[in-house]
């Protein structure tokens, strides 16, 4: 089923989750994600940055334009099979509760925080043996095997170390920015 079949399949038989009117009068279908766990398949969330720490999935509730004017909280999260046109309501406070999401991002941010303090010592020190082979570059230092058969400088090694550990304090810096815009 395409997207605008499934929106038009909810606006037809889902009711918001915090009123009980139905979608259909409604201009917006607006999904609502719960600090609850969902132990059915669809419709579900996820965030891909936070899933390493909150790997399951949270219910999800729609609310009616109104409710979200009116900053209602959803009674209920909803499920549904739109094969098999089943609906089902799950009263919100016989869930299991899950960490916040804000909860999560601070913790995932705090995890990146460190990881990054550490290679930023790791790169400080990698960039300090690389001066100093500079440095003494008339000195005969010896080949080290590296990668299969290639045949390396401790030098190149250095600098190639340096490259990945450059590479993933962007990765980390990349995921420090997105996490910082969830708030």
């Amino acid at each position: 089923m395409g997207i605008s079949l499934e929106i038009d399949w909810i606006r037809k038989n889902v009711r918001c989750c915090a009123c009980g009117r139905p979608l259909s009068e409604t201009r917006y279908i607006n999904y609502v994600c719960l600090d609850r766990l969902a132990t059915w398949k669809s419709p579900t969330w996820k965030n891909i940055l936070l899933e390493d720490m909150s790997p399951e999935p949270r219910a999800l509730a729609v609310l009616c334009d109104k409710c979200i004017e009116e900053n209602r909280l959803p009674e209920y999260a909803v499920e549904w099979d739109v094969e098999s046109n089943v609906i089902s309501y799950h009263r919100v406070e016989e869930l299991t509760p899950l960490p916040s999401l804000e909860e999560v991002r601070k913790k995932k941010l705090d995890e990146i925080t460190r990881i990054l303090e550490g290679l930023a010592v790791m790169q400080g020190g990698l960039e300090a043996l690389i001066s100093e082979i500079v440095l003494q570059e008339e000195v005969n230092l010896p080949l080290v095997q590296h990668e299969g058969d290639l045949v390396l400088s401790v030098k190149d090694v250095l600098l190639d170390t340096l490259e990945k550990v450059n590479g993933k304090i962007e990765d980390y810096r990349t995921k420090a920015a997105l996490l910082e815009e969830m708030a």
